[in-house]
């Protein structure tokens, strides 16, 4: 297992591209590998034969040990580019077929002895590519009738038993009333992270009730202007203000690594972005050097490529401070989990009309609830509230030169 980032302990084998038997050359992607939610191509060290899958699709491996071993291959000196070509026709692993030749060359009549010997040790009759097609989708041939002349298995009688598993399988599950779902990949690993910050990271959640009246019409004055540059969204409106008080207050801007407390002057502000996969959290680099334009566009890409499955490792990992916008779900407000080693994580509500008081009278007015969790090991709730009261008061009185 290849150490793919600094940070990295263990990774996730999400799938191989190669077999026991067949040839690989050293640098072609040979198995992706899951780490921090990304499915990173590992490439293969040597050229030969995949001798051996140490770790099967979703194993969970330890940085250094094992997942597969590859065996010095000679095949590409014994046989010619015509034989290759029929043994993958035929089906046949050239690994483990004995040439006969000048100087060990596989000859066609190898080819020929070498599959009637398989299946002469075969009871089951069946064709090159429906052994193929069978292997590959897990299909037992024993249980299938074969179609062919002497009841031999073609490919249509593998993808006639594919069709009735599959109809069994689905069947199965309504009967039951509910789908089975193993817990691996990249589902056990979110788990794992969010219980690990939950259970070790002793949490405390403050909230508060922003009106949003002005930033509202603000946004939109904004959105109008730069309309030509950037979609402008109230998540990019906030996460500008959440950019700008982090600046300010470097004692929520911190992680907690090893037993060292780290305040960062740069704001590496962490994206919470839902999708299929589970969710994932790109990371806006040196964001208090951005714009409000700069933050929009760089936002919308790294939300699309993160929908996309485009990101890199890079791109994942140094957030100093994470934003967890619920909003669009209308959700009023929530307990956010730390995302570690990050000291703190803002959750976003909704805006909504709500009544409020203004100088002893009820209004109707657009607001919304911010819930800040952090971790009591890194700040006291004094900071948490201080950053809260600001960004508050920042949100509520957004005319002045912040969010340009």
């Amino acid at each position: 297992m290849p150490k793919l980032a600094a940070t990295m302990e263990e990774g996730i084998i999400s799938c191989w591209h190669k077999q026991v038997g067949d040839q690989v050359a050293k640098g072609e992607p040979i198995v992706e590998v899951l780490t921090g939610k990304i499915n990173a191509e590992v490439e293969s060290p040597a050229t030969g034969i995949l001798e051996q899958i140490i770790a099967a699709d979703g194993a969970l491996v330890p940085v250094g040990e094992a997942i597969g071993v590859i065996a010095e291959s000679k095949v590409a000196l014994q046989a010619t580019p015509r034989m290759k070509k029929l043994a993958n026709e035929l089906g046949i692993d050239l690994a483990a077929v004995v040439g006969t030749g000048p100087n060990g060359r596989i000859t066609e009549q190898d080819l020929q002895e070498h599959q009637q010997e398989a299946l002469n040790a075969d009871p089951v009759k069946a064709t090159a590519t429906a052994r193929k097609m069978a292997a590959a989708e897990g299909v037992s041939l024993p249980g299938i009738q074969g179609s062919g002349v002497s009841g031999r298995i073609q490919k249509t009688d593998v993808q006639h038993a594919l069709h009735e598993e599959t109809a069994e399988k689905i069947s199965h599950l309504v009967l039951d009333d509910y789908e089975v779902l193993p817990l691996t990949g990249m589902r056990k690993m979110i788990g794992d992270n969010m219980a690990a910050s939950a259970f070790s990271a002793p949490h405390v959640t403050l909230t508060t009730e922003v009106v949003m009246d002005q930033a509202v019409q603000l946004r939109q004055e904004l959105r109008e202007k730069y309309r030509n540059e950037a979609k402008i969204t109230f998540t990019d409106f906030i996460n500008a203000v959440v950019i700008k008080v982090l600046q300010e207050m470097p004692e929520v801007n911190a992680t907690l690594e090893g037993n060292e407390i780290r305040r960062w002057h740069k704001v590496n502000l962490a994206l919470a972005v839902a999708r299929k996969k589970g969710l994932i959290v790109p990371v806006l680099k040196n964001a208090g050097r951005k714009s409000l334009t700069e933050i929009s566009q760089h936002t919308a890409d790294l939300v699309e490529r993160a929908r996309a499955d485009r990101l890199t490792l890079e791109e994942i990992q140094g957030g100093t401070f994470t934003v967890s916008n619920l909003g669009m779900y209308d959700i009023d407000g929530f307990t956010p989990i730390i995302n570690p080693p990050q000291a703190a994580i803002l959750g976003v509500g909704r805006i909504l009309e709500r009544a409020v008081v203004v100088e002893h009278e009820v209004m109707v007015k657009p607001t919304m609830v911010l819930s800040i969790s952090f971790d009591h090991r890194i700040m006291d709730g004094d900071a948490a509230a201080r950053f809260l009261k600001r960004l508050k008061y920042l949100l509520e009185n957004p005319y002045q030169p912040v969010v340009e």
